[in-house]
């Protein structure tokens, strides 16, 4: 079974099926979101209450150690997390922070595997980084 962690402190995110991470929207209100872990599934679980718009920003932060995710990427639009396989392999694992946007990125040894309709988005960015 896949396992998503914190690439800072390592702690687990997806303890049953879905990603969980605290989010902060414009207005400064925080709440836990559930990520679908498949990639290139955007289904996402939030508090109807919690407002997220169309093309806003939205922080991501670790539930267990706090770091905001976008501060570990080269690009502030973008989230890391870290997937580690059934054989122990790791992934960097991107994603967009930027509602609406459709694109997470999978990347190990220099190989960059783009998800998503808006992939391209970010794509010459990580590729210059990680290589092809």
């Amino acid at each position: 079974m896949n396992s998503f962690k914190c690439p800072q402190c390592r702690g687990s995110l997806n303890p049953k099926d879905d990603i969980t991470l605290l989010a902060k929207n414009e207005d400064g209100e925080k709440a836990l979101i559930l990520l679908n872990k498949a990639m290139g599934n955007y289904t996402m679980y939030k508090d109807p209450h919690f407002h997220m718009q169309d093309n806003a920003f939205i922080e991501l932060f670790c539930p267990v150690c706090r770091v905001n995710l976008a501060s570990l990427t080269p690009h502030s639009n973008l989230a890391k997390l870290l997937l580690v396989d059934k054989n122990g392999k790791e992934y960097d694992i991107f994603i967009s922070g930027i509602m609406g946007e459709k694109c997470s990125y999978k990347v190990r040894g220099g190989k960059v595997e783009l998800f998503g309709k808006d992939a391209n988005k970010y794509s010459g960015v990580l590729s210059k980084i990680f290589g092809s």
